[in-house]
């Protein structure tokens, strides 16, 4: 009767959810803001014409097929890639029939593979991009600089766009294609220069972003060691590691900005120093990007196939979207780009920047390869994009210890294509996926304490909520916001040492205190919802007298 009971459930709880995500997706395509950003002029038309008196939910309902047509229409460039990728797959199904006479593939699994299929899909799509075109030009075509073309653009860009134009000219990558009708003669770049210019802008940052990573993994691991925190799956001590190796070296930047010494020579010296220092931590990661190995078993139809091709496309996208010389958000020129820069163009502490903040890790770039250099600004939004990819292997991590293998790969993937993420992972270079990664590890390393067992006979569970503190607090340095995260971490855990009930009650007074201090705006959200006016006071009573009612 149980086993029936939860099966009932959790199919009523499934049909809620696809109802209510149909619902909001049909309510979001249907308003007019969105349809006219979504949609085509004349899809916009088709759709009013069969919802004359009708709402969002209809426009949404009919907008959703021909929003689909453009999507494939829009994701045109990126053919070759899918159909090289698919013939890359009936290879390797191939090569496993030859092997061992049959599709299903079983293999060992590395991390130095998975960075190889990184690098592969990166490099497709870089060179499936650079070969194609639209509306009968190639991506690769290259005008003249000139007044003609260059309509509405300022002294010092043209002499930018002249520099740059000239240096591809005397290295004889243009070639002459004709002239357009206001007189100004056109170019095609020559491929052999877009692969050099792979391995000159894109592969450097790769390489830049590795290191980064590797000496957050020797840093986190020796601050591990003395803690004494181990762990016996080798992708929780990964991730430990990187995440306390991040906080630690915001602290040694925090540190030397305040000295007035954040200068290159010193940052060099931590680069260079700090996986010396560490050296048997530095050598251990060394040997597990190609000594670590797990056994891998996919039938040729298998989902989670799709998923990983998906996922490290996106990642791949997303990497190449940030290969660019200067910010392009308001946020990052103003604010989360410009404060590191600063920063380091003075050499010492800001006040805008007092906090341990993520920020002191996107000054990476302009510290260690100048802040007026192209290069340096593109590695300092690579630390940002860095953010993000790490986020996305925190809730990689979490799924695969809690739910098992298999669902790691589908909750990576629902994160990083959410609209918002994904704006923060090739846009605007802010640091909303580093405080998420922070806090979500803050959550992570809760839960270890709390419900996992098999760790308990190597890291007790005070440890690991001494690592929950540290990472909370560096997410709430990060940003603000994370105090709903916090919240809902002392709610797990009252709930959890206590009684169920108080879990509810402490979600109760978290609601409250964000009312009291205006983080929620409940009388707005009670009057445009309900359209119940004055209602907030009560609300209030009824928030305090539920929150400590169930708690006691």
């Amino acid at each position: 009767m149980q086993q029936k009971t939860v099966r009932i459930l959790s199919i009523a709880f499934f049909a809620a959810l696809l109802l209510w995500g149909l619902y909001t997706l049909f309510f979001y395509m249907g308003v007019s803001v969105h349809m006219a950003v979504l949609l085509t002029e004349p899809q916009q038309q088709w759709v009013k014409e069969r919802c004359v008196d009708s709402g969002e939910i209809c426009h949404g309902f009919f907008a959703l097929a021909p929003l689909v047509a453009r999507t494939v229409a829009r994701a045109a460039p990126f053919l070759w890639y899918g159909i090289v990728s698919l013939l890359a797959y009936a290879a390797a199904l191939g090569w496993q029939w030859m092997r061992h006479g049959s599709f299903a593939m079983t293999f060992m699994l590395k991390p130095w593979k998975i960075l190889a299929g990184f690098l592969a899909s990166l490099w497709l799509i870089f060179t499936v991009l650079s070969a194609g075109g639209a509306d009968g030009v190639t991506y690769r075509r290259l005008y003249e600089p000139v007044s003609q073309v260059y309509i509405n653009v300022g002294k010092e860009g043209m002499q930018e766009l002249k520099k740059n134009f000239d240096v591809l000219l005397n290295r004889g990558c243009l070639t002459f294609v004709g002239r357009t009708n206001n007189g100004a003669n056109a170019y095609d770049i020559k491929a052999i220069c877009t692969q050099g210019a792979f391995f000159a802008r894109v592969f450097t940052n790769v390489l830049f972003v590795l290191a980064v990573l590797f000496e957050f993994l020797a840093l986190g691991r020796f601050l591990l060691f003395l803690l004494k925190i181990r762990s016996k799956r080798p992708l929780v001590e990964a991730m430990m590691s990187v995440v306390l190796g991040s906080c630690g070296w915001i602290v040694l930047l925090w540190t030397a900005a305040v000295a007035h010494i954040l200068i290159a020579p010193v940052g060099w010296a931590l680069v260079i120093g700090i996986p010396i220092l560490t050296w048997r931590h530095s050598r251990h990661w060394l040997r597990q990007i190609f000594a670590l190995s797990w056994p891998v078993r996919l039938r040729p139809y298998d989902v989670s196939i799709l998923l990983a091709w998906l996922l490290i496309s996106y990642l791949a996208l997303n990497f190449l979207n940030v290969v660019r010389p200067f910010p392009i958000g308001w946020d990052d020129l103003g604010s989360y780009l410009n404060r590191p820069r600063l920063m380091v163009s003075y050499g010492h502490f800001v006040h805008s920047m007092s906090p341990f903040q993520w920020e002191y890790l996107t000054s990476l770039g302009y510290l260690l390869f100048g802040f007026d250099s192209t290069f340096g600004a593109t590695a300092s939004m690579m630390v940002n994009w860095t953010a993000g990819a790490l986020a996305v292997f925190v809730v990689f991590a979490f799924t695969n210890v809690f739910l098992g293998k298999g669902r790691g790969l589908l909750a990576a993937l629902l994160y990083y294509t959410l609209p918002l993420v994904g704006h923060f992972s090739y846009a605007d270079m802010k640091v909303d996926n580093a405080v998420f990664m922070m806090g979500a590890m803050g959550f992570f390393t809760l839960s270890l304490a709390l419900f996992h067992p098999d760790e308990d006979d190597v890291v007790s569970a005070k440890k690991w909520l001494m690592l929950t503190g540290i990472f909370c607090a560096f997410a709430f340095a990060f940003k603000s916001t994370t105090a709903m995260v916090i919240a809902a971490v002392g709610a797990v855990l009252v709930g959890a040492s206590l009684h169920w009930s108080a879990f509810v009650g402490a979600v109760l007074l978290g609601f409250l205190i964000f009312v009291q201090y205006g983080a929620l705006n409940l009388s707005m959200t009670l009057e445009r919802s309900l359209g119940l006016a004055g209602a907030q006071i009560v609300v209030q009573l009824l928030l305090m007298i539920g929150g400590l009612g169930f708690t006691g």
